[in-house]
């Protein structure tokens, strides 16, 4: 396993509008945004120090949103809200471009080697939704809510794709290009049933079936393959939530049960992710959450999640078996990619006022049982646990300066572990990291 080089530059630009209404009968809201960011990477994907897969890719996104919402005004006992949402997104990939040597270059027998793929991409989608949901009281401290959403999403690919090919005892290359368009809709309801009930202003359980849903869409890295399939989700969720000794502690519980058909999974090769599909999964668990005040300085605060999680069907599931050899087998039973076990945290802050300003002492340590990161249960993280702290002084005219450091146990934790055609490739986190920031408020 070795480390690879990588480079990567982005630019993002954006604008976020809400215009927020009342008309008396009911409250209108309207939400613009744009986004356009632009992207530059350079990656050694092979991570061996001779040349084997480098890829450069130069891509441009812009995303355009609008949303439209009509709700009953606040304070009402009957809430309701109706809207419409409409997205469009569109990615250009201008080029991808894989340059193969050596040993990593791909073999057409009885012809040549490919030295270089380069890929001409666009990606487009265009979804629109209509939503209502309304909360209705039963007696005097239970609730109901009833949701729906409809959406329909239309994912295109058009790709060029060029090949370029050596051929022994032939002085130039060839070039050949596969030219493509695909596109397909993707439609499906979602809908929420909760069910809530107060025993006081302080303390309320409740209970939730949520349906989602995932569209499908395309792999630019691979556009002569057919869509990935929608994803799906079956949310079951039963909770408590608690303010208690006067608000000084704030309690939350709750448990769940994630049923997930079509679930889309990621795949590396030639050193692009992609994605498909395992037929089902499944996740349960516990979580809980506490926040105490302990006097006017000192909050101290903390949760743990437990999960058990699994592939329930999935006949399907890519192996890797060695260099630029892979197959298919089943993987019911094994577990969910970035999926812990086990994860907790604790948190203590701390607030010394003075005449001047306030000093503000912070710590957080969370820890991870560890996960695999790949559907083949290869590849593991094994556990790890995090050290932050700071320290700070803000003036009460908003001046403030604070010293922090991050991961001050040097814990050693990958960012991403992936296995490709040529081998398993891992990139870390930062390693223990501190630094000073300045601040300044208006």
């Amino acid at each position: 396993m070795r480390i690879g080089n990588r480079g990567e530059l982005s630019l993002l630009q954006g604008s976020h509008s809400l215009i927020d209404q009342d008309i008396g009968i009911a409250h209108v809201t309207s939400i613009t945004s744009y986004r356009r960011s632009r992207m530059i990477f350079d990656q050694d994907t092979d991570g061996t120090g001779t040349p084997g897969l480098n890829i450069h890719l130069t891509q441009t996104d812009k995303q355009f949103s609008q949303e439209l919402q009509i709700s009953s005004n606040p304070g009402s006992r009957f809430t309701w809200v109706v809207g419409a949402y409409y997205y469009h997104a569109d990615g250009d990939t201008d080029p991808t471009v894989l340059d193969f040597y050596g040993a990593a270059q791909p073999v057409i027998p009885g012809f040549g080697v490919v030295t270089n793929n380069i890929n001409y991409a666009t990606a487009k989608t265009e979804a629109l939704a209509g939503f209502a949901q309304a909360s209705v009281p039963l007696g005097h401290r239970t609730n109901l809510t009833l949701g729906f959403r409809y959406t329909t999403e239309k994912r295109s690919l058009d790709s060029d794709l060029a090949t370029v090919i050596s051929i022994p005892f032939v002085p130039f290359p060839i070039t050949s290009h596969a030219v493509s368009y695909q596109s397909k809709r993707f439609s499906d309801p979602t809908w929420r049933i909760s069910l809530d009930h107060h025993f006081s202003d302080d303390v309320m359980v409740y209970a939730s079936y949520n349906r989602g849903f995932k569209s499908g869409g395309y792999n630019a890295s691979s556009p002569s393959q057919a869509p990935f399939n929608p994803e799906t989700l079956d949310a079951y969720e039963i909770g408590l939530k608690s303010a208690l000794l006067d608000h000084r502690i704030r309690l939350n519980l709750s448990g769940f049960d994630y049923e997930y058909k079509d679930i889309q999974v990621g795949g590396f090769a030639l050193g692009q992710i992609y994605y498909y599909n395992g037929a089902r999964a499944r996740v349960y668990g516990g979580e809980a959450e506490i926040e105490a005040r302990i006097g006017a300085a000192l909050t101290l605060s903390g949760g743990v999640t437990i999960l058990h999680d699994e592939f329930t069907d999935f006949p399907n599931a890519v192996y890797y078996l060695g260099f630029n050899q892979a197959t298919t087998r089943d993987a019911k039973g094994n577990r969910l990619p970035q999926t812990a076990r086990f994860t907790g945290n604790v948190t203590a802050d701390y607030k010394i006022p003075t005449r001047v300003g306030k000093f503000n002492l912070t710590a957080t340590y969370s820890y991870n049982s560890g996960y695999y990161t790949e559907v083949d249960n290869n590849l593991y993280q094994p556990h790890f646990g995090l050290l932050n702290a700071g320290i700070g002084f803000t003036l009460d005219d908003g001046l403030g300066i604070r010293a922090w450091g991050r991961n001050l146990t040097n814990e050693k934790v990958t960012n991403s572990m992936n296995t490709t055609n040529l081998g398993a490739t891992t990139t870390y986190q930062p390693p223990r990291t501190y630094g000073v920031t300045v601040t300044a408020s208006f």
